[in-house]
């Protein structure tokens, strides 16, 4: 007698056939059980067997047969190859470099024709030389009790500028514009501003009377005739938002220089980092050092190139706020960041503040840690001082040699220009 059991397991049937001979002459019941005792076994046995036959060998799967390669390599896609294009326009009173690496010329257009329509957007926004800007529609439309509900880019940009403001005691501040506005007049005029236009001006510099309400979105300045001036922050942001759509586009490996502001995304094709310069304090030098970064921000702030001598002083086109007049102390900030919003706003404060204060700031509590180098000129001598971790982005990364010919390894490298 044959009795038949079909085992299904993983999509595979299994046919146990059990022969029970007659000769035994076992009764119908004995004979069942026997059958059924067998049946079991053999079950057991199969379904171990199958587990190690597919534990060992790589399984037929449903769209076909098993890849031959049991690493997978034929699964990898092949790696694209980025070419290198650069773009500039003028934006923001300064030029806006791109540099990308995208795999087709056509798609690098479209994305930096897309970050540049962003840039050309937030400087409608944040412009204080436009009049028709929704930063000067904010200073003429906003009275003591008259909030004024703005966008998000400028809330976003006004509130980074508040934090920094209170951190630094006024060392940065953004209602400085009708001080600016007098120092311009006096920079083109050779002329240091009157006495009583520069205290009238000065009365109106207070960044406390700026409130912000992040609820509403609103900015209220509580006295009449401020003038905010975003010119310390706003190309930094204006950077970042490029990388943003730029990244959107598919493109990581960029870098954004607005003109002596950096942002870096991903390092080139085969390169751990991108290679910077940093020009020197003097503008009859060449660049001092190489800064080796990613997926960060850097910004340096000086006067080797704009300033004015009044009187047989140096000013420097950097504003102090509590004084009202450009810095005389000749010197070079360069400050690291993760955003280039909070690069560019740094630089600014910490040329105000001065080696000094700036090293003893940095290392207040509760102040985030300030990566950056001071050059300042002592005597006709420039003088290095560097706070946070930023001497570590002198060396490239994974090496501690910095006299090796990196451009065979990073290309050509972008100069921080000072703004």
């Amino acid at each position: 007698m044959i009795r038949k059991h079909v085992i299904a397991f993983k999509r595979r049937k299994f046919a146990v056939e059990v022969r029970i001979p007659r000769q035994l002459h076992l009764v119908g019941n004995m004979r069942r059980i026997i059958q059924s005792r067998v049946c079991l076994w053999l079950t057991s046995f199969l379904l171990s067997a199958t587990v190690g036959f597919s534990s060992e060998r790589p399984c037929e799967n449903e769209s076909g047969p098993a890849s031959k390669n049991a690493k997978g390599d034929q699964n990898k896609q092949p790696l694209v190859e980025l070419s290198r294009f650069e773009f500039t326009e003028v934006h923001m009173g300064t030029q806006f470099k791109l540099t990308v690496y995208a795999e087709k010329k056509s798609i690098a257009n479209k994305a930096a024709a897309s970050a540049y329509a962003r840039i050309k957007e937030l400087n409608s926004i944040l412009s204080d030389y436009d009049p028709e800007s929704e930063l000067m529609s904010l200073c003429r439309n906003s009275q003591p009790d008259q909030p004024v509900k703005v966008s998000k880019e400028l809330f976003t940009v006004l509130k980074e500028s508040q934090r920094i403001s209170k951190l630094s005691a006024g060392a940065f501040d953004v209602s400085v514009g009708p001080v600016v506005k007098l120092w311009r007049r006096s920079r083109r005029q050779k002329k240091l501003p009157m006495d009583e236009r520069l205290a009238e001006a000065r009365g109106l510099v207070d960044y406390r009377k700026i409130q912000l309400d992040e609820d509403s979105q609103t900015v209220e300045l509580m006295k009449p005739g401020m003038r905010l001036d975003l010119g310390g922050i706003a190309k930094g942001y204006a950077g970042d938002e490029a990388l943003s759509v730029l990244r959107k586009h598919g493109i990581r490996s960029a870098l954004i220089d607005a003109g002596g502001d950096i942002v870096a995304g991903d390092p080139p094709p085969g390169s751990s980092a991108w290679q910077i310069s940093i020009e020197a304090a003097d503008s009859n030098k060449k660049a001092t050092r190489n800064i080796y970064l990613a997926n960060a921000a850097v910004a340096t702030s000086g006067d080797a190139y704009q300033y004015v001598e009044i009187n047989g002083t140096r000013y420097s086109h950097i504003v102090d706020p509590h004084t009202g007049l450009g810095l005389t102390d000749r010197s070079s900030v360069t400050v690291i960041a993760k955003t280039g919003m909070e690069a560019d706003a740094l630089a600014s404060t910490v040329s105000v503040l001065g080696p000094t204060k700036a090293v003893m700031w940095a290392s207040f509590p509760g102040i985030p840690r300030v990566s950056a180098l001071i050059v300042a000129m002592r005597d006709g001598l420039p003088k290095h001082v560097t706070t946070g971790a930023f001497a570590q982005y002198f060396d490239r990364p994974g090496s501690k040699d910095t006299r090796k010919d990196l451009n065979k390894l990073y290309g050509k490298g972008r100069r921080l220009k000072q703004r």
